[in-house]
């Protein structure tokens, strides 16, 4: 009997269990080979997903204070890139006058450009809002006032000891007029910059209208770029242009001495160390 024979004989003495094995590894090969496509088609749908609510942004900064809008400009003139977006983002809440109804989670943001013209342009007193934060208030309609309730952003910590905390002194009103219901799929309408599945409820206002309502004129929080610029080198141009005056910080010279002041309650443990730095680097000695 050849070696070929054998094999042939095998295979037909235990056909049974080897058609079992054949089955199985089928099988196991179907269910990982659609794991493997249902995976790649959800991982492309989230990016797809992302990429619609990102729309032109390509690098966004999001600070946790407010600083001049005039950084925006400085990085221009010390980078390649064109045009900066001033924006400010804030988590507050909506209410229609009219009808009585009120939601919350709403994020209110406002944009303004610096060469390209505006990817939100809300003229003053107007606001916009999209199909998912009309859902929650349904009696909502161009024409209408609404009442945006958000934070009155200070410089200091709420828990500080001498914080104001009563309800006038941490929140504010912005009414607007609606001027439109943004219910098609785009940036207006699913911009975010947290992950997540769940649209956000968005509203649109004038950007001056907004610094007004949280007490921090010509101050944004948030930078948006539409540029294919790597992010080291926009780092490096924010480190070029910024200032101790968008940290909140001065330095005042007295007498022999220079003291740094913070418009913030307490100077942050990182502020403490890079003065200490400094300071050794110059041969002083802080105090």
């Amino acid at each position: 009997m050849t070696r070929l024979s054998l094999i042939l004989a095998t295979l037909r003495h235990f056909r049974w269990s080897n058609l079992a094995v054949l089955a199985g590894v089928i099988v196991a090969t179907a269910t990982l080979t659609g794991a493997l496509m249902v995976g790649d088609s959800v991982r492309e749908s989230l990016r797809a997903l992302a990429l619609q609510r990102l729309g032109p942004v390509d690098h966004a900064l999001v600070a946790g204070r407010f600083f001049s809008d005039s950084l925006a400009q400085r990085l221009v003139a010390h980078s390649q890139i064109k045009s900066i977006h001033n924006a400010i983002l804030v988590r507050g809440g909506a209410y229609v006058e009219d009808a009585k109804q009120r939601t919350a989670g709403v994020q209110i943001a406002a944009i303004q450009g610096t060469g390209d013209g505006d990817w939100a342009p809300i003229q003053p007193g107007e606001s916009l809002i999209n199909g998912e934060l009309a859902n929650s208030l349904p009696a909502a309609r161009p024409g209408q006032r609404i009442l945006f309730t958000l934070p009155q952003l200070a410089n200091g910590p709420l828990d500080a000891t001498l914080a104001r905390r009563g309800r006038g002194d941490v929140t504010n009103g912005l009414p607007a007029t609606l001027s439109r219901i943004e219910s098609t799929p785009g940036f207006l309408s699913m911009f975010n910059l947290a992950g997540g599945q769940r649209l956000p409820r968005n509203a649109w206002v004038n950007l001056s209208d907004l610094q007004d309502a949280v007490g921090q004129p010509n101050r944004v929080n948030t930078l948006l770029v539409q540029s294919r610029s790597a992010a080291a080198d926009l780092n490096r141009a924010l480190n070029s242009a910024v200032s101790l005056e968008d940290y909140g910080l001065t330095i005042t010279p007295h007498q022999n001495e220079a003291i740094l002041t913070s418009t913030d309650t307490y100077l942050l443990p990182p502020i403490e160390r890079a003065a200490a730095r400094a300071a050794k680097s110059l041969n002083l000695t802080p105090t």
